[in-house]
């Protein structure tokens, strides 16, 4: 006989945290939607990296636990994709002469963010230019 939980009871509080996190996700979706009102006032700029970096931070600051670092980092890199789209449209534009560009560019901006993968430099800073994309990634010289 085993005393402790059962399984049961371990996948009925997995279920109450998996609620718990949906409803935090969906209230900042709707504090989003706010910033989204309060920045019309200005010309908004969508994606602040400082502002990305900044949060990482203090979460990995503040982790602890079995969770990889790895993933909370990923984790949040989706919720401020997903936040970042809702304050206004949002597409990459990316040089991709391989896939290994794409890979990296879908793990940063997340992974329903529109990427435009281009074969060489010009048209990637064209689409910028042009308004066709928000933000480029380009390779390192």
């Amino acid at each position: 006989m085993t005393t402790g939980p059962t399984l049961d009871s371990l996948r009925a509080e997995i279920d109450a945290i998996d609620e718990a996190l949906h409803d935090l996700l969906m209230r900042r979706a709707a504090v989003s939607e706010k910033v989204r009102a309060a920045k019309q006032a200005d010309r908004p700029v969508l994606f602040r990296p400082g502002r990305e970096a900044a949060i990482l931070k203090r979460l990995l600051a503040r982790h602890n636990g079995a969770l990889p670092p790895e993933a909370v980092v990923q984790v949040w890199r989706e919720i401020i994709a997903s936040s970042t789209r809702l304050q206004g449209p949002f597409t990459v534009a990316v040089y991709a002469a391989g896939g290994a560009e794409l890979d990296l560019a879908r793990a940063q901006f997340g992974v329903l963010t529109p990427l435009l993968p281009m074969s060489s430099v010009g048209p990637v800073l064209a689409a910028l230019e042009y308004g066709q994309a928000h933000l480029v990634w380009l390779p390192l010289p």
